[in-house]
């Protein structure tokens, strides 16, 4: 039997076996035959004070434990003391930390027989941005800014207001439209910029893959360099240009492509390579 935490609901996977669930305030910790971690960070106080019960029950058991660690929040003292046992370590970035295998966040490959993105319906927001703002200024003006003082005609909008009153005005000024929050049934492209570090290390934000389910198109800015391949990739606005104020919807094409790209070029990026992966460290 594998035991697994994950808080997430996102553990979807056929490891082998019988599977034991475990959730915060358990009292009894059956006999298993591996332990899957989604690593909770200590922000978590209840989360990770449970998994500390886990792990101790467990490890000195030498039994395989995988961790999965999502948010890349273990201490390097956390790993310091876990790796003197039969742990295997996973995290979503190519290149960051040595000690620990690549495993991005695993997506289901949907077809357009799948969610119906060929409504009728018009969708009314061009453009949107769905994520903080914080280390993100510089992409951010680089696409959204100037691709909206470009195209003035165009329905942009961001909804991260814990910023400056400067900087408010600013992106005002330049057409972008601050809301408190929106559908993303209701928006045509989104551009999945990100701070720096997950540029350089190789971290792609699975929200791509949730705004793909909704009929959106992801676009991949250039400076994603380890993921060129995976979509439409764009260096500067007037790529963004060419693409949203075309008179042709050729969304569902670009989306369908994108999955196509991901199984032909990035298969790691699939449940079953994440189901594969796992599944050899309880063997």
């Amino acid at each position: 039997m594998i035991g697994i935490y994950d808080i997430t609901g996102d553990f979807k996977f056929n490891v082998g076996g019988d599977i034991k669930l475990f959730n915060v305030g358990d009292v009894v910790f059956p006999k298993i035959d591996g332990l899957y971690i989604d690593w909770v960070g200590n922000w978590r106080k209840s989360a990770f004070t449970f998994q500390a019960m886990l792990i101790e029950k467990y490890i000195k058991n030498k039994i395989p434990v995988v961790i999965y660690d999502r948010y890349m929040c273990m201490t390097w003292k956390e790993y310091e003391y876990l790796k003197k046992f039969n742990t295997y370590f996973f995290e979503p970035a190519i290149n960051n930390r040595s000690e620990f295998d690549y495993l991005p966040q695993w997506t289901n490959m949907l077809s357009m027989e799948d969610f119906n993105i060929l409504e009728v319906r018009k969708r009314n927001i061009d453009l949107a941005y769905g994520h903080a703002l914080k280390n993100r200024f510089k992409s951010f003006e680089k696409y959204y800014q100037e691709f909206s003082e470009h195209s003035t005609n165009r329905n942009i909008v961001y909804s991260d207001g814990n910023i400056h009153n400067d900087k408010i005005r600013d992106f005002k000024n330049s057409n972008l439209k601050l809301v408190k929050s929106y559908a993303w049934d209701d928006v045509r492209f989104t551009v999945c910029i990100d701070m720096q570090k997950n540029y350089d290390i190789g971290y792609l934000d699975p929200y791509i893959f949730m705004v793909m389910s909704k009929g959106c198109v992801p676009l991949i800015p250039i400076e994603h360099r380890y993921f060129g391949s995976i979509g439409m990739t764009i260096k500067n606005f007037n790529d963004m240009r060419w693409l949203i104020e075309s008179e042709q919807d050729i969304k569902e094409i670009i989306i369908e492509d994108i999955y196509k790209s991901i199984e032909m070029y990035y298969p790691e990026f699939t449940m079953e390579y994440a189901e594969d992966k796992l599944k050899r460290c309880f063997v």
